[in-house]
């Protein structure tokens, strides 16, 4: 049985994977030996060796010294990106950025939220987004407050309505219409 097979916690790594394929890069794009960056940190260039072949790892200071010798952020060095924790693209940047087409997938992505969260914690957003509204546009703030009633006048004396394909098509065209006159009274009103 080989000393690999006895002891699990010994790995084999890749020259080009994690820290020790990056340090490597980094040296070897700013054209430094590993004597030319021993010489810059007090690194020994057994260590260093020992870094870029990934048999051991830097602590908290030579990786510090490692950085500022070879000009690049610990970040970069650990994660491979200056931003590590940057996650995908949040649900709002991605509706954001989706401008107009946003109101399709956005419709059918707020009722699986409403299903996840609880009443109190939809209500917090919902006051918050007013909050917000209502400090920077009052003017705003009183359209949604209008359109709301809109909906409400609308839909909720419709409901059934809603369910027939039909009937469901003409109260939204309705409600549409009605939407765009009063968004179009609002702008008027603002010149």
């Amino acid at each position: 049985m080989s000393d690999k097979d006895q002891n699990p916690k010994t790995t084999t790594h890749s020259i080009e994977d994690g820290i020790a394929g990056r340090l490597k890069a980094a040296r070897e794009s700013m054209g430094l030996s590993q004597t030319d960056i021993h010489k810059i940190t007090g690194l020994s260039r057994m260590v260093i060796s020992k870094y870029e072949s990934g048999q051991n790892k830097p602590g908290t200071r030579e990786l510090r010294l490692l950085c500022d010798a070879l000009k690049i952020s610990p970040n970069h060095l650990i994660y491979g990106t200056e931003n590590p924790h940057k996650l995908p693209e949040s649900i709002a940047e991605t509706l954001l950025n989706m401008g107009q087409q946003a109101v399709v997938p956005a419709a059918t992505i707020i009722p699986i939220i409403s299903s996840v969260l609880g009443t109190d914690d939809i209500r917090a957003i919902l006051n918050l987004a007013e909050s917000l509204l209502k400090a920077k546009s009052p003017e705003h703030h009183a359209m949604v407050t209008e359109l709301l009633q809109v909906f409400q006048d609308s839909i909720i004396p419709n409901k059934e309505a809603l369910l027939d394909p039909e009937k469901s098509a003409e109260v939204k065209e309705k409600l549409q219409k009605e939407m765009q006159d009063r968004l179009l009274a609002a702008a008027m009103q603002k010149k």
